[in-house]
C-alpha cells in the first residue's frame, strides 16, 4: 500500500521525542500522536489526520485530503457570504487541529451568529472548541469552560473529550487535588463504566493519590469486566501502591493466567517481587 501511496506522496516520518522531531512538533503545533501533516509543493500545509482509528477509516481521510475534500481549503470555499453554522463549526475545528486559537475562537464566533447558530446540536461542539482554544489563548477562561462540560452528564462526546484535556492540564501541571476533583465529579455519572472505573483507578495509582478510592474502583472495573486482564493489571498496582505485595501479586497472577503471553504482566508480577515495595499508603 504505501508504495501505492509513494507515487502521490513524499512521506516523512521522525519520532517528536528526538530534538529535530521536538522542534517539528512545537513549530507545528501538534496537538496529538500520531498525526499526519500534509503540505503541497510550496510547503504550505494543506490537512492534517491527527489519530489512527482503524486502517480504513485513515485511507479515507487521507485520500480526501490528497484530493482536496473536508480540508481547511475546502471548508472555506464552500462556506461562502453567510456561512451557516455547521460549516463554521467544521472551519473552527480545522484551526483548532492546527493550533491557531485566534482563528478557531474568530469562527466559534461566528457559527453561534448564524441564523443557526443557536441550535441546540451546536451548543456542546462549540463549547469543546472554544474551551480548547481558550487553553492556548486565556488558560483560565479554557479550563473553566472545560469544566463545565466535562462535568455535565449530557454532554456524551464532546464532554468526554473535554474531561481528558482538563485532565492532561492537571496532570502536566501535578494539580493532583484538582485532578482528584475532576474525576470524582465525572465518577457521579459515570460510576458504572468499567473503562472509566479503570481509568481513575490506574490515574490515582499512578500518582499515589486516593489510593482507598482507587481500589474500589479497582476492584468494581474488575468485576464488571468479568475480571479482564488489563483492569486486574490495574487493581494488582493499586495493592502495590498500597504496600500490599501479596495481593498485588495475587491478582497480577490472574491477569497472566488469562494471557500468558503478555509480556507486561509478567514485567508487572516481577516488579510486585522486588524487595522494598513501594509502600506509599493512602491519603
Amino acid at each position: 500500500m504505501m508504495e501505492k501511496l509513494s507515487k502521490e506522496t513524499i512521506w516523512y516520518r521522525i519520532n517528536t521525542d528526538t530534538p529535530e522531531g521536538k522542534k517539528l512538533r512545537a513549530q507545528y503545533k501538534l496537538r496529538g500522536i500520531p498525526t499526519v501533516v500534509l503540505l503541497d509543493a510550496k510547503g504550505e500545509e494543506t490537512d492534517r489526520i491527527i489519530g489512527y482509528e482503524d486502517r480504513s477509516g485513515w485511507m479515507k481521510r487521507y485520500l480526501m485530503s490528497l484530493y482536496g475534500v473536508d480540508t481547511l481549503g475546502d471548508y472555506l470555499a464552500r462556506a461562502g457570504g453567510e456561512p451557516g453554522a455547521e460549516i463554521c463549526l467544521k472551519i473552527a475545528n480545522k484551526y483548532l487541529d492546527r493550533g491557531d486559537a485566534a482563528n478557531t475562537l474568530a469562527w466559534v464566533a461566528k457559527a453561534r451568529s448564524a441564523k443557526d447558530g443557536g441550535k441546540p446540536e451546536f451548543a456542546q461542539p462549540l463549547d469543546l472548541a472554544e474551551g480548547l482554544a481558550l487553553l492556548q489563548a486565556k488558560p483560565e477562561e479554557g479550563e473553566k469552560k472545560l469544566l463545565a462540560l466535562a462535568t455535565d452528564p449530557k454532554s456524551g462526546d464532546d464532554g468526554r473529550e473535554a474531561f481528558g484535556a482538563l485532565a492532561r492540564v492537571y496532570k502536566k501541571g501535578d494539580r493532583n487535588k484538582e485532578l482528584e476533583s475532576l474525576y470524582d465529579k465525572v465518577m457521579a455519572f459515570n460510576g458504572d463504566e468499567k473503562d472509566f472505573l479503570n481509568d481513575y483507578a490506574w490515574t490515582f495509582a499512578e500518582r499515589g493519590i486516593a489510593l482507598p478510592k482507587a481500589l474500589e474502583a479497582a476492584k468494581k472495573a474488575a468485576a464488571l469486566s468479568n475480571d479482564d486482564p488489563g483492569v486486574l493489571d490495574t487493581l494488582a498496582e493499586v495493592y502495590f501502591k498500597m504496600g500490599d505485595k501479596k495481593m498485588a501479586v495475587e491478582t497480577e497472577e490472574k491477569a497472566i493466567a488469562k494471557e500468558p503471553g503478555e509480556k507486561y504482566y509478567q514485567e508487572q508480577k516481577a516488579k510486585f517481587l522486588k524487595d522494598g515495595a513501594k509502600k506509599d499508603g493512602a491519603k
